[in-house]
């Protein structure tokens, strides 16, 4: 909601596209991944939150880095392997996208060698961008809430998929 306060047009990637059925009035348009790279020509930011399995190995592509706008900026807060890290390093030292905020790569601790640590169009973190001030409060307040239900018999929140891979 508070992007679109600011009259920001927010789109989306999902496999199942019907699990963003309750943010319609957040998102205007998902796509599927084999979209990724229109999603990636239309956004001026992309940020990815993607989990690494063996089908997001490299899902940002060179292809979907080559599609994005001069003006694009990428920002990385899921997993580093999920993009071509190479691909993205070559299209910000070529400034064919105005930059990136990265909080996860490709191999961490991030190599002393990397041509990232250089780049003046990049922001770096050191793979800490999920925490907040609440974090650590939220995920005990989860975890109480879990041993709650298991002790009902109840069923779980946010359960990882095994199948899927998260």
């Amino acid at each position: 909601m508070l992007a679109k306060a600011f009259r920001m047009k927010v789109v989306a990637l999902r496999r199942n596209t019907s699990l963003s059925e309750a943010d319609k009035d957040i998102v205007e348009k998902v796509y599927t991944p084999d979209q990724l790279t229109e999603l990636m020509s239309v956004s001026d930011y992309v940020v990815a939150a993607t989990p690494y399995t063996p089908s997001t190995d490299k899902l940002i592509s060179a292809a979907a880095i080559a599609a994005m706008k001069l003006n694009g900026v990428f920002v990385n807060v899921g997993r580093g392997k999920c993009v071509d890290e190479k691909a993205l390093i070559d299209a910000l030292q070529a400034k064919r996208i105005r930059g990136a905020a990265l909080d996860v790569f490709a191999t961490e601790p991030l190599p002393a060698d990397s041509p990232l640590w250089d780049l003046p169009n990049v922001f770096m973190s050191p793979h800490n961008a999920d925490r907040t001030k609440e974090f650590q409060h939220e995920s005990m307040e989860l975890f109480v809430q879990n041993v709650q239900r298991y002790m009902a018999g109840e069923e779980l929140l946010n359960v990882c998929d095994k199948s899927s891979g998260y």
